[in-house]
């Protein structure tokens, strides 16, 4: 998993449970299913779905989530 930029606003553990989750699905997961799998109110999930595209760890297709 990557080490967080200095300059991220959320913990550490958000984004490496986001990747995790994103990792391990069989198919890039949609917004919807990762909150399913993280039982995270879907606000915080869609904070941290930013974060983690704007630090390139993640990006998005077709409201699909993939690792870069």
């Amino acid at each position: 998993m990557p080490c967080v930029e200095p300059n991220s606003t959320l913990p550490e553990s958000k984004i490496k449970l986001i990747l995790q989750v994103i990792h391990f699905q069989e198919q890039d997961p949609t917004i919807e299913e990762i909150v399913k799998q993280t039982n995270q109110p879907l606000f915080e999930i869609r904070s941290i779905l930013r974060e983690t595209i704007r630090l390139g760890y993640i990006t998005a297709k077709n409201n699909r989530y993939m690792i870069t």
